[in-house]
């Protein structure tokens, strides 16, 4: 067997090994991690849609769709709507995609780092009667391969306040009988940061004071629903202003 033939049998077991190498140990980038994310749709269940789970292909982040914004509570995209994925962090610009609305789980790559925020939300309607429902969690993100769990909550929508020397909280509450709490939020900027108002609210509460405010100061506010004692996504925010 001549010299070239023996090298290029050598050569390419050496390709060989070094790809099933990688393969198996799910080699990445340093800066790389592939997340997984598992969702505990309580919203299906709620509409009685929960079939037997199915893993849903990985989508990575370059062959993903831009997702439509999703702001305060729409019934814009009909009864069952895809999910909006949203991925934050101080360290890289935001990442929005859209998921299937049946999907319970979804991969995505993003770059590995501290204080990473996953946040999902969808939108159902019952008739004309929208209801959204979200998932968040804030974590570090190591290279490699990660698996995460967000939890579906229901979300509510605060009413436009009315101006005036006090200001008065309303909102509509969702409608699901594991809502064990409500959590209102203020801040001075509509970006935030957004800190929580006194204590829980009754699961019945669907409206109450906006605190403590100083004339001519216009005032922020979210609110969250509290499910099973696990907090959800906050609502967009509504504004007053004190006169």
């Amino acid at each position: 067997m001549s010299g070239n033939k023996i090298f290029g049998i050598i050569f390419m077991l050496f390709i060989t090994t070094a790809s099933a190498a990688i393969l198996s140990t799910g080699c990445y980038d340093d800066n790389e991690a592939r997340v997984t994310i598992h969702l505990e749709r309580n919203d299906l269940a709620f509409q009685k849609e929960i079939k037997q789970k199915r893993v849903i292909d990985r989508v990575l982040e370059f062959f993903s769709t831009p997702a439509y914004a999703v702001i305060g509570w729409s019934s814009e995209h009909g009864q069952y709507s895809t999910l909006t994925l949203r991925i934050r962090s101080s360290s890289f610009s935001e990442m929005t995609y859209s998921i299937p609305q049946s999907a319970t789980t979804y991969t995505v790559e993003v770059p590995s780092g501290k204080d990473i925020t996953f946040e999902i939300i969808s939108n159902t309607t019952d008739g004309d009667v929208p209801y959204n429902w979200g998932g968040h969690k804030t974590l570090d993100i190591d290279p490699g391969e990660q698996d995460i769990t967000l939890n579906m909550i229901p979300m509510t929508f605060i009413k436009p306040i009315t101006t005036g020397s006090i200001l008065t909280l309303n909102w509509d509450p969702p409608f699901s009988t594991y809502v064990t709490a409500f959590r209102v939020y203020r801040s001075d900027s509509a970006n935030g940061p957004y800190v929580k108002l006194g204590s829980d609210l009754s699961n019945t509460a669907n409206s109450t004071s906006g605190g403590a405010t100083v004339m001519g100061n216009t005032y922020y506010y979210k609110i969250s629903v509290v499910y099973s004692g696990e907090e959800g996504v906050m609502s967009a925010y509504t504004s007053g202003l004190c006169n």
